[in-house]
């Protein structure tokens, strides 16, 4: 938007650079907008002379500000003269002597800044001035405010920054790119204005909602209705400024309480009704607020202007305005409805009012806005008519939120526990967010006359199937005959669903096109039958069938407002669009569809949708976000138990850790591949054991045991080929391969890829035969064809297979780009934890503050000496933040990794799978594990700081620190000594180091140093209740035995 905008204004000032003519240009916009930066680019764009000022400035100001030319007229040098005095000169003149100046200067640009700070006087002439250049040749006139221009400018609302400039804008603050779910969240809030992107970012930076690791940004949702204060602020004062009319004041407040979607006419009566001001003084304010940019024709100019005008009404003037609403608004019953609340009326008036609008909203075909209004009325029913009411408005809502109307037939249930229809309607819901059991129980509660019937049985299947309880859908399906006489449409669906689900492509495909010849299905069972045969288009590797079917699905469902149906259909498309080579329109898709689902507030169908984000991201090689969604999948399914949403998102993660490759990568992937083939065995149907055998086969053909990968990969075969699935088979056969040239037979593999390749050629499926392809180039050694793959990777947005190319192949990464000279790798930090923690670099102190960094610091050097190679989140935030909430635990921790990162080195903290782990950082304490040397220790260990966290390694360098004391009491016993003193300190009631320690001082002619730590000792332990011998002589004398 700001960019296309920016052309145009250059076009019209490039006139004055050819002087071709002169130019009188405004722009203005609402505070924030950057109209001071925007000016100052158009400028600098421009190959000729400028200046920028403040309207404002005074007069001399102009003149002392204004470069003079080398030839002007000897008029206009007299008028300059008179002026440079303070002689008095008129308007006329005064403009005239300006004009000549800036033709003198030609071409020449003067940008006058905040013309709505500009007194009357200033701003008549700033408009003579316009008039005067406009058709004077090379010279421009550009003023820039809040307010539009008067004539003659010709003029231009400044526009927001798009979504791309927005993240643009950003980037050069941040230096690393926001997520795009944090992008999207700040461009809905802010509208692109560029003062509130930065505040909020700032704000949500300091919250913890936006954060960085010191290799990313991440982000967490804020409350939607989040607003920093200083916005927040900088609206009120512009607010306040205006509101000192009493008539403005007034006509805000109505405003701000209207909906937007009034007709202009009808809004014209409402308006002056509401603030209750005659009409010529609504148009008059109006006026006044288009003029300051609060107000684009009769909308506010930025949504955050109503909500900080609404939250500053007070509660009888909320009441007040809401009154006159509803009496303005008697003839529209559906705007009115909104009125209620705010109007405090009596119940049995609210209830009417909102009645009335819900029929209306019925007749006008909107069933949602319907059932919002029925969600509204129940709170002043009771009896028989909250129980109808709540029922119809949980019945609308099932589509649109679904927490609501489940709390709504709940509701309707406990009004009457023998209802059938509450009931179903619970039952379902519950289904729908995973929780069967609560499902099957309340279906179970049925009344008698109605159990066990038919119809019965027919609504348990459905339960199963909105609960992607795929074997209970199949065990009733064929366990009970009476099922499969005539069944009702959404049986068909949700039995053909989960047959597609199995792999039974065949008897899924004649289920749902025998369902699909009837004429009588209604909308949502249509478009759920054409989701489902889309489904098996997909299974059959039928992609481009596919993405139009579920095209046609997602316009059926938005043409009836079936939301939820909308949702599943984009996550599907988006799915399918990434398998046919358009990766960036597929992950929008998948976005949008994990947005709606959010909305809807399914929490189940959010987690599956984040499933297929996160393989889209694995394609495009953003393996930490991928990781992130991955995990957290995994941690909200496994909460609902076993399914094939959670073995499909274990064997992710596992392909994930495959392509990934970080430290511990292979124990990871193996671990998940397993979770997924157990999960599958015991609880899936062939299709996804036969996934889950193949990335089974893969992991430990890559990282386990060669002989455990023929096995599965061989059995992975058997059963795809058993089920006809091509795609299937052709991933069996690429595992197989793999498996036997783990077991080293490469020739073999290489045969196997070469023909596998082949075929998929045959069949089209490219993605697929570049990746078997690039495995066989990889055994073979053929980096000229990989090069090939590698530009394919590349122009298909597959940049996790050229990450891998590049892997494999490490002289296509180098001849990508010339190489650079290699930069001098900084010195690693030192961390000293052998008395008081300090870090070094080059002998010198890093300078950096903060208790809780060093202990983090030390923490993760405690593991690294336990032989741990990482440190879970988790573990860490117990460890420091046991009393806090999770989520600011989380941001303060990675807070605290990105000021380490900053101040000790990037790579002083690494991000690891599950955690953190120390990294570009020595210690003296390794080093003194690794050679002894007594010398490094200066004090106790981790002096100042504690006793530390992991007892493997301080017990490590306590025995290590024993062990070369008693060395060193022969030889050095002054050194011995100090180093038993030391020891004494970390273990001050252990008795053999102070017998050490004694000795050595003896031995090193400190008898009066060994009485004194004697003393002290004995205190120490009287103190405890024990009590050691009178003298050191005597401590020192052997026991007898026996």
């Amino acid at each position: 938007m700001r960019q296309e905008w920016r052309e145009t204004v250059l076009r019209a000032l490039r006139a004055v650079v050819s002087r071709r003519g002169g130019v009188a240009l405004g722009f203005w916009g609402a505070p924030g907008l950057g109209k001071t930066h925007a000016a100052a680019e158009l400028l600098r764009a421009l190959p000729c002379a400028s200046l920028s000022l403040p309207a404002s400035s005074p007069v001399s100001a102009f003149i002392h500000a204004l470069p003079l030319p080398q030839k002007w007229p000897l008029w206009a040098q007299r008028h300059l003269e008179r002026l440079v005095a303070g002689q008095p000169t008129d308007s006329a003149a005064l403009v005239d002597t300006l004009v000549a100046a800036l033709v003198g200067l030609s071409p020449f640009v003067l940008h006058l800044d905040d013309l709505h700070e500009a007194d009357p006087q200033r701003t008549a002439l700033i408009t003579s001035l316009a008039r005067a250049v406009a058709g004077t040749r090379g010279v421009g006139l550009l003023v820039s405010g809040r307010h539009e221009p008067p004539a003659p400018f010709v003029s231009s609302r400044l526009p927001p920054l798009s979504g791309a400039e927005t993240g643009d804008l950003l980037l050069s603050r941040l230096n690393l790119p926001l997520p795009p779910e944090a992008l999207e969240w700040l461009q809905e809030r802010t509208r692109g204005n560029p003062l509130f992107v930065l505040e909020f970012t700032r704000y949500l930076t300091r919250q913890g909602s936006v954060w960085s690791d010191g290799t990313r940004w991440h982000w967490r949702p804020p409350p939607a209705d989040f607003m920093p204060v200083t916005v927040e602020a900088l609206i009120g004062q512009q607010l306040a400024e205006l509101g000192r009319d009493a008539g403005v004041r007034g006509a805000l407040e109505a405003r701000a309480v209207l909906p937007d979607d009034l007709p202009g006419e009808q809004l014209d009566t409402v308006w002056a009704s509401v603030a209750a001001l005659p009409p010529s003084e609504v148009r008059a304010a109006s006026g006044t607020l288009r003029r300051s940019g609060v107000l684009t024709g009769h909308d506010f100019s930025h949504p955050l202007y109503r909500e900080v005008i609404v939250a500053g009404l007070l509660p009888e003037t909320r009441q007040q305005l809401a009154r006159r609403a509803l009496g303005a608004l008697a003839g529209d019953r559906r705007r009115a409805a909104a009125f209620v609340e705010a109007a405090g009326l009596e119940p049995q008036v609210a209830l009417q009012v909102i009645v009335a609008a819900a029929q209306e909203a019925d007749d006008l075909g909107r069933p949602a806005e319907a059932a919002r209004l029925r969600a509204s009325g129940v709170r002043y029913t009771s009896g028989a008519a909250r129980l109808e009411l709540a029922l119809a408005a949980a019945q609308g809502l099932q589509h649109s939120d679904l927490p609501g109307a489940l709390r709504l037939a709940r509701l309707a249930l406990d009004e009457s526990p023998q209802h059938v229809g509450a009931r179903a309607l619970v039952a379902e819901l519950l289904a729908r967010q995973g929780d069967l059991a609560g499902a099957e129980e309340v279906h179970g509660q049925w009344p008698l006359p109605g159990r066990f019937t038919p119809a019965w049985w027919q609504r348990l299947l459905k339960l199963r199937g909105l609960a992607d309880d795929q074997l209970g859908v199949l065990q009733l399906w064929e366990g009970r005959p009476e099922l499969r006489d005539n069944p009702a449409p959404e049986v068909v669906a949700t039995v053909a669903r989960t047959l597609a689900q199995q792999g039974r492509m065949p008897e899924a495909a004649a289920l749902t096109s025998r369902a699909l010849d009837s004429s009588t299905l209604g909308a949502e069972i249509r478009g759920e039958l054409i989701e489902v045969l889309g489904n098996i288009q997909y299974g059959r590797g039928e992609m481009e069938a596919a993405a139009q079917t579920f095209a046609q699905a997602l316009a059926l469902a938005r043409e009836h407002g079936l939301r939820a149906l909308e949702a599943r259909c984009l996550v599907h498309r988006g799915v399918v669009l990434g398998d046919i080579n358009r990766r960036r329109e597929g992950l929008a898709e998948l976005r949008a569809g994990l947005r709606l689902h959010a909305d809807l507030g399914d929490g189940l169908a959010v987690t599956r949708a984040q499933v297929a984000v996160a393989e889209a991201h694995l394609d495009l090689g953003d393996y930490e976000r991928a990781e992130e969604l991955l995990l957290e999948c995994r941690a909200t399914l496994s909460r609902h138990g076993p399914s094939e949403h959670l073995i499909e998102c274990e064997y992710r993660l596992s392909v994930l850790y495959r392509d990934w490759a970080p430290p511990h990568g292979g124990v990871l992937a193996l671990r998940h591949a397993h979770a997924a083939l157990s999960g599958a065995r015991q609880f899936s149907g062939e299709r996804k054991l036969a996934w889950s055998l193949c990335h089974a086969a893969f992991a430990e053909a890559r990282f386990g045991d060669a002989a455990r990968a023929l096995a599965l990969a061989t059995e992975a075969g058997q059963l795809a080929q058993g089920m006809g699935n091509p795609t299937q088979t052709a991933f069996a056969r690429f595992a197989l391969a793999q498996a036997h040239e783990a077991a080293g037979q490469p020739e073999v593999a290489l045969e196997q890829l070469g023909a596998l390749e082949a075929e998929l050629i045959a069949q089209g499926n490219l993605d697929a035969a570049q990746e078997v392809g690039l495995s066989g180039d990889r055994i073979a050694g053929r980096a000229d064809r990989a090069a090939g793959r590698l530009a394919w990777f590349e122009a298909h947005d597959l940049v996790n297979f050229a990450t891998l190319t590049r892997r494999a192949f490490p002289e296509l990464a180098a001849s990508s780009a010339p190489a650079p000279e290699p930069a001098p790798s900084p010195a690693p930090a030192c961390l000293k934890v052998l008395g008081p923690v300090v870090v070094e670099r080059g002998g010198e102190r890093v300078g950096y503050r903060g208790r809780r960094r060093t202990e983090l610091l030390a923490y993760l050097l405690e593991a690294r000496l336990s032989g741990r190679a990482e440190v879970g989140t988790l573990e860490l935030l117990d460890t420091f933040y046991p009393g806090e909430p999770e989520p600011q635990a989380r941001a303060t921790l990675r807070q605290q990794v990105y000021l380490i990162r900053t101040s000790v080195g990037a790579q002083a903290v690494l991000s690891t799978p599950t955690g953190y782990a120390l990294g570009h950082v020595e210690s003296d304490a390794e080093a003194f594990l690794g050679s002894g040397d007594g010398g490094l220790w200066r004090g106790p260990y981790l002096q100042g700081l504690g006793e530390g966290w992991l007892p493997r390694a301080r017990e490590a360098l306590t025995l290590g620190l024993r062990a070369q004391a008693e060395r060193l009491s022969q030889g050095d016993p002054a050194q011995a000594a100090r180093l038993g003193a030391i020891l004494l300190e970390m273990e001050p009631y252990d008795e053999e180091a102070l017998r050490l320690t004694l000795a050595a001082l003896h031995l090193s002619g400190q008898p009066r140093s060994a009485a004194a730590l004697y003393r002290q000792q004995r205190e120490r332990h009287a103190e405890i209740g024990e009590t050691l011998p009178e003298s050191p002589e005597l401590f020192l004398t052997p026991r007898a035995v026996g």
